[in-house]
């Protein structure tokens, strides 16, 4: 059973659809009103996607399993390597590579069952440590700390590009988005 699960074709094809998903996550904006979806989807293809779990994709049930079988995959890929090898003769480096690819899928995992995604609105000059869930029935999420906006703007080019600018100003850090 564990030679099965510890399979590299298995791990190609679970890489493959989780990298397929994770484009298609990444194109289509994530957790928005289905009113947001309708300014630029027809509403066939809002609920099919609804019904896949693509408009929240990170936290639908199958990505999260796609995760798990990843991570059990690697995991017996790790006992298998132990289990063939003597102690002294084990490769260390990929060993500890691959526990931390475990430790990765596992805070996927954790962020895709327990989770929280909202929005923090902010205007210059206010703080505000309370974040409005994207999920309709949930209470607000009040933070441990306090997050300030000290100066937001936007620049406009010709081309039509906008470049926001967003700094920390304890930290000393800069962002150009």
């Amino acid at each position: 059973m564990i030679r099965k699960l510890s399979s590299t074709q298995l791990f190609f094809i679970l890489s493959g659809f989780l990298i397929v998903s994770m484009v298609i996550g990444a194109l289509l904006p994530q957790g928005q009103p289905l009113e947001k979806y309708s300014q630029f989807l027809s509403p066939n293809t809002i609920q099919i996607l609804q019904k896949l779990g693509f408009l929240n994709l990170f936290h639908s049930p199958w990505f999260v399993g796609l995760l798990v079988l990843l991570a059990l995959n690697t995991a017996a890929c790790i006992l298998m390597r132990i289990k063939d090898l003597s102690f002294s003769r084990l490769p260390w480096g990929a060993l500890l590579s691959h526990c931390a690819i475990l430790i990765i899928l596992a805070g996927g995992v954790i962020s895709g069952i327990a989770g929280e995604n909202g929005f923090l609105e902010l205007k210059v000059n206010e703080s505000n440590c309370c974040v409005s869930p994207i999920a309709e029935k949930k209470s607000m999420i009040h933070l441990p700390f306090q997050v300030r906006l000290a100066n937001f703007s936007v620049e406009h080019y010709d081309s039509g590009k906008h470049w926001i600018q967003v700094a920390n100003l304890k930290e000393g850090w800069n962002q150009v988005v």
